[in-house]
């Protein structure tokens, strides 16, 4: 199954093994024929916005874009690279008067070869449908609404299994969003199921977490690392095994670079009037644990045998691992302090969950703006 995207962003799908057309092997014989005729291909969706675009050649031609489907001709192109000579000289000969009926044209055949991997992009285009596509996670509502105001032309789409994604634009990026709830476990089951259906190039956790040194209410925090602090062995004492994922080495570069600046606070959306929060570039831990007091024996034991952890939350393990899983993908986990472990209660209560999410968000999407020369899947 591939997954393409209309003019609106909407994700399409289209079976190679149910189409009679993609099996034909003449199909790409009639290919600028069905472009002059505006004809459908039968089964076919596309992704043709992507591939137009970047095309000005097919651009300017005067097709109705809204009326024809060329994802068969797009399992061939690779948007990135140059359209094929053969079939610009065929579109430049069929648009000159007199340039002969579908029937001379059905004789033509196009060179194509499918892309197999990824390639890099040069620059991302101004005009492009998309350059980059990024799946951004959230465990609850609040964080949600936080990552959602950042996004414009937002449209629904429901995975096959029953996951609801919002998908939305943000500068040179398409980005979808979900809701996973709360554990790591359900982290990890829906960030492979986002990766396997729509190939990001970019996976990003964003929420909050409670603090558990150095940090303030506000403050962001990237993380380097994330502990699995519940990995071990319960002896007559409990004897850790340190699990332990890393952010990618690229994006937590860029973190470290945006976090000297302070033009990502431009970006917050709720804003609580206090000194501007500060950006730690750090470990974190993730268990599945609520921690409410510095008195408990998990608090105690984090700050024991974790001790450069600044930070506690509960999904970004299992995102990260469903990232190690599929290396072409490249994930960081950005959290909000919305608590400080004590007064947790009391934090919430004065919106401090909304500020820490909002906060986060910003600061994820100001990573996203000056990400630059990652690469993309041509065909997902």
């Amino acid at each position: 199954m591939k997954v393409y995207r209309d003019r609106a962003g909407k994700p399409r799908f289209f079976d190679p093994a149910a189409s009679k057309v993609y099996q034909s092997p003449f199909w790409h014989n009639t290919v600028v024929t069905r472009i002059r005729q505006g004809v459908w291909l039968e089964g076919l969706r596309n992704d043709l916005e992507l591939l137009s675009e970047r095309h000005p050649l097919l651009w300017e031609l005067d097709y109705d874009w809204h009326e024809i489907d060329l994802a068969a001709a797009a399992e061939f192109f690779d948007p990135t690279q140059p359209l094929p000579s053969s079939l610009i000289q065929d579109i430049q000969n069929q648009d000159q008067p007199g340039s002969g009926s579908a029937t001379k044209t059905e004789n033509v055949r196009v060179e194509m070869k499918p892309p197999t991997t990824r390639k890099p992009m040069k620059e991302p285009s101004a005009n492009a449908f998309a350059a980059y596509r990024a799946v951004i996670l959230t465990a609850l509502a609040v964080e949600y609404r936080a990552v959602r105001e950042h996004l414009t032309a937002i449209t629904e789409h429901t995975h096959p299994k029953g996951t609801v994604y919002e998908t939305g634009h943000f500068e040179d990026w398409e980005v979808l969003i979900a809701e996973t709830g709360p554990g790591n476990q359900s982290a990890a089951v829906e960030a492979e199921r986002a990766i396997q259906h729509f190939a990001p190039n970019v996976l990003v956790f964003v929420g909050i977490a409670g603090g558990i040194k150095d940090v303030k209410l506000g403050d962001v925090v990237v993380a380097t690392k994330v502990y699995g602090y519940e990995s071990g062995k319960a002896a007559k004492e409990f004897l850790p095994r340190p699990d332990v994922a890393s952010s990618a080495y690229r994006l937590e570069q860029r973190a470290r670079s945006e976090a000297k600046k302070s033009d990502w606070t431009e970006r917050i959306k709720n804003t609580r009037g206090e000194a501007g929060p500060a950006v730690f570039v750090a470990p974190i831990a993730a268990g599945e644990k609520v921690i409410s007091s510095t008195r408990s024996d998990v608090y105690k034991f984090l700050r024991k045998v974790y001790s450069d952890a600044v930070a506690v939350e509960m999904e970004g393990r299992g995102c990260l691992t469903a990232a190690h899983a599929n290396a072409d993908v490249q994930a960081v986990i950005v959290r909000g302090i919305s608590d400080l472990i004590d007064g947790k209660e009391r934090s919430d209560s004065a919106g401090w969950q909304e500020a820490a999410s909002a906060n986060a968000s910003a600061f994820a999407f100001e990573m996203l703006s000056k990400i630059q020369g990652i690469t993309i899947a041509a065909n997902p």
